[in-house]
């Protein structure tokens, strides 16, 4: 099953098993985003028709949680909540053998959920928005002190901040990481949207404070 998870302004970080019928499942595989009618889905009744189950929550006295984010490999869950640094919950070293890492959220329960490897990266208090990289190995991280952060696996577990910038003149509202890895935006309440390489210098690559015209 697919699992999907959901946050809101309480401490809770809620994980479910996303049952879906095989019908469901081909138009997923298959069908434009566009093209597709929404779902409407209800608890799961256990007989193969789909829709969800809850599996566990995993709380730890959160304020206000703005964003939760799975990485592209499925190993990594980003946590970003109001006045606290990143959490990242990962999924146990010996558990991904095989590539089959991915698979343990949809095994998780309340009394293995102490299992997840929990790290607490320093990117600035109150973060709002993450980004991650396509190779799961960095996000770019948008918080409410005006600065924006990338952040880069370092060894099995460990993460830390490679860069950081505080160019913006309010609060960051959102952020986002070029499927080809060369560059990062981040968009903020100032009015603004910069651009910057991944490899970045200490100013941005281009700042946009009004749409281009088209030509």
């Amino acid at each position: 099953s697919h699992v999907l998870v959901t946050a809101g302004n309480c401490s809770q970080i809620n994980l479910w098993s996303l049952h879906l019928t095989p019908c469901e499942e081909s138009n997923i595989e298959s069908d434009s985003i566009f093209q597709r009618k929404p779902t409407v889905l209800a608890p799961s009744a256990g007989n193969g028709s789909g829709g969800l189950e809850y599996r566990c929550s995993l709380g730890r006295d959160n304020p206000a949680v703005n964003c939760v984010k799975f990485s592209p490999d499925g190993l990594h869950l980003a946590v970003g909540c109001d006045g606290t640094n990143l959490q990242l919950f990962s999924v146990p070293w010996h558990k991904r053998g095989g590539g089959n890492g991915r698979h343990f959220w949809s095994t998780l329960t309340q009394e293995n959920s102490g299992e997840l490897n929990y790290r607490v990266v320093n990117t600035g208090e109150g973060v709002t928005d993450v980004s991650w990289s396509s190779d799961g190995q960095r996000l770019f991280v948008a918080s409410i002190d005006h600065s924006v952060c990338l952040v880069q696996r370092v060894g099995q577990e460990d993460w830390t901040v490679v860069y950081r910038s505080s160019e913006h003149l309010h609060y960051v509202q959102g952020v986002a990481y070029d499927p080809l890895g060369v560059y990062l935006a981040s968009m903020s309440n100032d009015r603004s949207v910069r651009i910057y390489p991944r490899k970045a210098n200490a100013k941005t690559l281009k700042k946009v404070l009004k749409p281009i015209k088209q030509q």
